[in-house]
Parts: C-alpha cells; structure tokens; sequence
C-alpha cells in the first residue's frame, strides 16, 4: 500500500471504505442476529465469543490496511478520501458499542474481545484524524515554497489562486468532519473554539500575502494593481459561490 501510486490507491480506499461500510452495517450485524438465534439458551455466551472473535478478526484485516495508508506520503490530493475513511471508521465506534451494550457482564470472552476492537478502532480514528489534519496544515508550506519568480501574462489570475480557492471550496464540503478532525488534532494544544476555522483563515491570509509579493513583480504598477484586483475578484467569487466558506471567513473578511 505504500509503494502504490495515488491513482491506484485512490481506487483501493474506495472499494474499502464500501466494503467497510457494508462489513459493520450489513455484514456484522447480520451475523449477531445469527449468532443470536442459533446460539440461544444455555449455548448462548458461547455464541457471543464465536461472534467477537469474528468481528475481531474481520475488522482488525480491514484497518490493517487503514493504517498502511495513514502511513503513506502526505499529500494535498489524499486528504479527501483519507477523510471519507475517517468517516467510515469513525461511524463504526457506535455499531461496536452496541454490541457491547448487548453482551453480558458473565460473557468475559466476548466482551474483551469487542473492547479490545473498539478499542483499535479509536486508535485509528486518531491516526486517520492526525493524518488529515496534517496534510491540511501541510497547505501553508505549499504557498510559501510558491516564490515564483515570473509575474503571470497580463495580470491574469495566478495558478495557486485557482488551485487553492477549488481545493477549499471542496475542503468546506467536509466541514463539520474537517472540524471535528481538527478538534480531534490541535496543534499545539491551541485554545481556538474552531481550530478548523482558524486554520482556513490562516491559509486565506498567508495566500493574500503571496499575491501581494507577486504582485510586486510587475515592473508596470498599473499591471501590478490589475493582477491584485483579477485575483481578489477570483477570490471573492470562490467565497460568495461557497455558503460554508462564507460562513467561516465572515462577511468582514470577505469585504476586507
């Protein structure tokens, strides 16, 4: 998995986090319902250990290969299916504590067996959650190492300008995950009730800083003046086109 290039993987991480999905809604639930009505009565503890060894086994194979890709290279393109799998793990913590609720204090086998999971299952919440808060703050280094010696033809919009107004619009679709991630994983223990919001604005002012020195390039002030105004505009038109940027970055941002 971490010697995969992205495309394939991509592909991969997709397939999982289905099969995921499919594996605690369908599949283990089934198969406890199972258990349940085969092993009634007297055999019924016995039953419960056949069913928490089986989800054990079953999930630990599956976040085997959840944790290769939290080990793999950070990269700006990976944070949106890395976010897709932290949903789906994250949603199986509840599934798992129901059938511990349902379990009997007498059944011991079963009940370790399925906090020991519950217990993996939060482990790697916390590493998927690190890992995409990571590749996120990973964004501020992205603008600064763009220098960029040569002013944009005609004061046209920047690349970085594109790029990254796109990939915000797309990051504030997962904002309530982004902002539990980011809550989940503060840097730095700072003491911001939205550390997610904070972290966007930190992007939004490091980029308008990037596009002032580059606007300095331009030997023409006039030229100068049209590249802040075409990316200010192209800025603005990201924000107002994104209710969840908007919201974020405020109306006093926006008009600044």
């Amino acid at each position: 998995v971490v010697k995969m290039a992205w495309e394939a993987l991509e592909a991969e991480i997709v397939t999982w986090t289905k099969a995921f999905r499919h594996a605690i809604n369908v599949g283990l639930s089934t198969e406890h319902d199972l258990c349940t009505r085969v092993f009634s009565g007297r055999h019924a503890a016995a039953g419960r250990g056949i069913f928490a060894d089986l989800a054990r086994c079953v999930m630990l194979h599956m976040l085997s290969f959840a944790e290769a890709v939290a080990m793999t290279k950070r990269a700006a393109e990976k944070l949106f299916k890395v976010l897709d799998m932290y949903e789906a793990v994250r949603d199986a913590s509840p599934v798992i504590e129901a059938f511990l609720s349902a379990d009997e204090p007498a059944a011991e086998r079963s009940s370790s067996a399925l906090a020991e999971l519950k217990a993996e299952i939060a482990s790697m919440r916390s590493r998927l959650s690190e890992s995409a808060a990571a590749i996120f703050h990973e964004l501020e280094g992205s603008i600064r190492a763009d220098a960029g010696k040569q002013p944009v033809p005609g004061g046209a919009v920047h690349p970085l300008t594109r790029y990254l107004m796109n990939y915000l619009k797309y990051a504030c679709e997962y904002k309530s995950t982004l902002e539990q991630v980011f809550q989940e994983y503060r840097r730095g223990g700072g003491g911001e009730d939205n550390p997610f919001s904070a972290q966007l604005m930190e992007v939004m002012e490091l980029l308008h800083s990037n596009l002032e020195a580059k606007s300095r390039l331009y030997k023409d002030p006039s030229l100068s003046s049209i590249f802040l105004m075409n990316n200010g505009r192209y800025m603005l038109q990201k924000i107002r086109g994104s209710p969840e940027i908007n919201a974020m970055l405020g109306e006093a941002w926006a008009r600044k």
